[in-house]
């Protein structure tokens, strides 16, 4: 009995458990209450902002001692994890909807097409024609995009990455390689699953 007991003890924590970044909802917050987001990992650190009883698909950078990292503005918060169901449908391979640098400027967003835009240049879309994961690492994939003569290749990682610009938290990162008749570029940045 204490072994199945165990059993299904590692079961439930195996199916609880999430690889971040991830997208997560509010659960068990009151119709009528809020769950508050505060600037530390503590019941008594200040409140920076709150989420609804409804609010869907948060991005949870990292977890820690029961608390889980977000971006709430252009800042990141702490909410208590107790409070958060994954959301149901998630990126494939933790795919971000967005990237972006800084120095110089960039973007990519990605769905249908991959509309990459280097700040003061038009938007160039490529047609996605491949990604997946590394072989030897699932905290690495790839996508691949092109456009006639230009490909860009998008290595996304899963670690913790900053912009530089924000006190905002992300937890992939990007090298994106850029190819065109012009030559060839480098790009590194952070990305966000929506």
């Amino acid at each position: 009995m204490i072994r199945v007991l165990f059993a299904l003890l590692l079961l439930t924590t195996a199916a609880q458990a999430q690889e971040l970044p991830a997208l997560y909802d509010v659960y068990d917050v009151a119709s009528d209450d809020v769950l508050n987001v505060r600037a530390e990992r503590s019941g008594s650190s200040d409140i920076i902002g709150a989420l609804t009883p409804d609010a869907k698909n948060i991005e949870v950078v990292r977890s820690q001692d029961g608390w889980a990292l977000i971006n709430f503005g252009e800042q990141a918060g702490w909410v208590w994890m107790r409070y958060l169901a994954a959301a149901s449908e998630q990126p494939a391979h933790g795919y971000p909807a967005q990237c972006f640098g800084t120095e110089p400027f960039w973007s990519l967003k990605n769905g249908s097409e991959m509309v990459f835009e280097l700040m003061g240049e038009a938007p160039t879309s490529f047609a996605p024609v491949g990604g997946g994961t590394a072989s030897s690492w699932s905290g690495k994939s790839y996508a691949l995009g092109a456009n006639g003569s230009s490909q860009l290749t998008a290595i996304i990682t899963r670690e913790s990455c900053n912009d530089g610009m924000s006190d905002r938290q992300f937890g992939l990162s990007t090298d994106i390689v850029l190819q065109t008749a012009t030559g060839t570029a480098l790009y590194s940045g952070c990305c966000a699953l929506r």
